[in-house]
């Protein structure tokens, strides 16, 4: 199978973090942004009122690596991807 890298671009903090195993997770705003770029096959309903996704049906990309880079600078680093899912983070750790 073709290798699919999934490509982020972190600030200082999250790399760093990262880097030293400290931080395990990667967490990105659910928005039509991601959801394009993350997805195949969606279903959801956007509450407005409460400003929330109810989701349905969820195919993600197949993605074998991701590739964190520091910023916009050539320093890098990737990891094997373990999974891909939707799920509320926690809030000291940038979700």
């Amino acid at each position: 199978m073709k290798e699919k890298i999934l490509q982020l671009h972190l600030t200082k903090k999250w790399y760093d973090m990262i880097e030293s195993g400290k931080k395990k997770d990667e967490y990105r705003v659910f928005n039509e942004y991601y959801i394009k770029r993350l997805t195949t096959d969606i279903k959801y309903r956007y509450d407005a009122e409460l400003h929330t996704l109810k989701v349905y049906q969820c195919e993600f990309k197949k993605f074998n690596k991701v590739k964190f880079h520091y910023g916009y600078t050539k320093k890098n680093m990737s990891f094997e991807i373990e999974k891909i899912h939707i799920a509320f983070g926690k809030i000291k750790w940038g979700a």
